[in-house]
């Protein structure tokens, strides 16, 4: 029987003070993406170096891969989006992943990534948070995660199906 973790309660700054340089990320992404905590780690840029980040589109753009976030983050993604696609792209640490959604999740699931930063619904009384409107890929994310950190967000909607986390998650 595994033991029942408690949850740590932290703030971004602190949550992200745990991604270390060489790291892979994995980043809930489009309208699940963590705001608070992705501006804290693009803050620490200077701090890093060689961290993968592995995501879909990414609502706050891609400023971390220009700056001084060219030599701490490289991007994998499976959404090629215009941003990437400008006159610097080939100068930006992004790799493409051509893969079919089916082939995303399946891609997910495979991997081990030491930290995934997400967000989620409030608990519930018993302590269950929801993935909210991004359930597809999170489920994935977080199964072969070495830790995993959660943004609460109040306006995040909980979810039926397969969409729950338990805190002590």
């Amino acid at each position: 029987m595994n033991a029942v973790r408690k949850p740590k309660i932290m703030s971004a700054d602190d949550a992200v003070s745990l991604v270390k340089s060489g790291m892979t990320i994995a980043l809930g992404n489009l309208s699940s993406e963590p705001l608070a905590l992705t501006a804290a780690l693009w803050e620490r840029a200077g701090e890093l170096r060689d961290v993968t980040l592995v995501s879909g589109m990414m609502l706050t753009g891609y400023p971390f891969l220009q700056g001084s976030g060219a030599d701490a983050f490289k991007l994998r993604t499976w959404f090629m989006p215009g941003t990437l696609l400008g006159g610097k792209a080939k100068d930006l640490k992004a790799d493409f992943l051509p893969l079919t959604w089916a082939q995303t999740i399946r891609y997910l699931d495979a991997q081990a990534f030491d930290v995934v930063l997400m967000q989620v619904s409030p608990a519930d009384r018993n302590g269950y948070h929801s993935f909210g409107i991004n359930t597809s890929q999170m489920r994935a994310m977080i199964r072969g995660a070495g830790m995993v950190v959660a943004q609460v967000n109040e306006a995040m909607p909980r979810t039926m199906g397969d969409s729950l986390v338990h805190a002590s998650d």
